[in-house]
This record gives structure tokens, C-alpha cells and sequence, in this order.
């Protein structure tokens, strides 16, 4: 008996693994599709018109997230925004995320395509709606939840009140 055991022990960890690796592919993938249902004005509109978040979005997050890119492109890093406030220090406000490496993946896709474009900012803040779900199921998880009640956790924790108030926020 002591002699089946690494076997024992080998059969269950690629079981495991296994599961859990199919896991962390339909539950993102739920998540995105809860998402994108969730707001679906903004991806395929209603009555043939699409839709964009907030002001706070167009108006501020987008605009430095164009500066600093443009900033990249020309090699250097914005420390400061000139154009908000009468200018202050990037670092002295955390509303735009600008050193929040989520941030960073779409400022250096705009400074590869020499323009951010607006839309980005709307993907962006899905994004966190996507992550928040799959963070919320890993964290279930964690706490010995069986996978569909972690996937119904990260799906009320999208669709929750607070979230969809709040859903244009840069870095929610």
C-alpha cells in the first residue's frame, strides 16, 4: 500500500490541476461574457446607436491617458499635467491611474499606435468589471466554495448596485 502512494498522489495532483486549469479558462470567459451583456449599449448599442460611460471617462481619464502616451512616444515620462487644474503633479492625484500598471498595458498600445483612442478608455474600465469578477472567484475559492458558487459570486459582484453606479471609474 505504501508503495502506490507517489502514484495515488501523482493521479490526484494532475487531476487537480486539470480542473482547476479548465477553471481559470470558462470563468474568466463567463465573465466577459456577463460584461459585455451587462453593457451591451456600449458595444452594440440600442437602436443603432452606441453609447459611452460617464463624462469622467471622455472628459478626464481618457485625456491623460493620451497625454502620457504621447509623452511615452516622445521618451519621457509625464510627471506633470499642464492642462488640468492649472497643472499639478501626476502623482498627487490618483483619479487617472497613470502609475497603475493597467494603465500602463493601454498607454504603451497608444504610444505603439501613435493615438489612444477613445474607446480604449471604455475597454479599460470593462476590464476592471472582468477582473473584479475573476478576482471575486478566486478569492471564493480560496475559501473552499465549490466553482459555481465562486462563478454566481463574481456575477453579483458585476451586476452589484455599487459597481454599475461606479462603472466608469478609472480604477475601480
Amino acid at each position: 500500500a505504501f508503495a502506490a502512494y507517489p502514484s495515488r498522489c501523482a493521479r490526484w495532483l494532475r487531476v487537480s490541476v486539470a480542473s482547476a486549469r479548465g477553471e481559470w479558462f470558462w470563468a474568466p470567459a463567463l465573465f466577459v461574457l456577463v460584461v459585455l451583456m451587462l453593457y451591451r449599449e456600449v458595444w452594440w448599442g440600442v437602436d443603432g446607436k452606441l453609447y459611452w460611460f460617464g463624462w469622467d471617462c471622455l472628459e478626464y481619464y481618457w485625456p491623460d491617458m493620451a497625454y502620457l502616451s504621447g509623452s511615452l512616444r516622445h521618451g519621457q515620462w509625464a510627471l506633470w499635467n499642464p492642462y488640468d487644474d492649472g497643472g499639478y503633479a501626476f502623482y498627487a492625484d490618483p483619479q487617472p491611474g497613470l502609475y497603475y500598471p493597467v494603465t500602463w498595458l493601454f498607454t504603451v498600445v497608444g504610444a505603439f499606435f501613435a493615438s489612444v483612442p477613445a474607446w480604449l478608455v471604455q475597454v479599460k474600465a470593462l476590464l476592471h468589471h472582468v477582473l473584479a469578477g475573476v478576482l471575486l472567484h478566486a478569492f471564493l475559492r480560496t475559501r473552499k466554495l465549490n466553482p459555481a458558487a465562486a462563478a454566481l459570486g463574481g456575477v453579483v459582484w458585476i451586476a452589484s448596485l455599487p459597481f454599475i453606479i461606479h462603472k466608469a471609474s478609472a480604477v475601480e
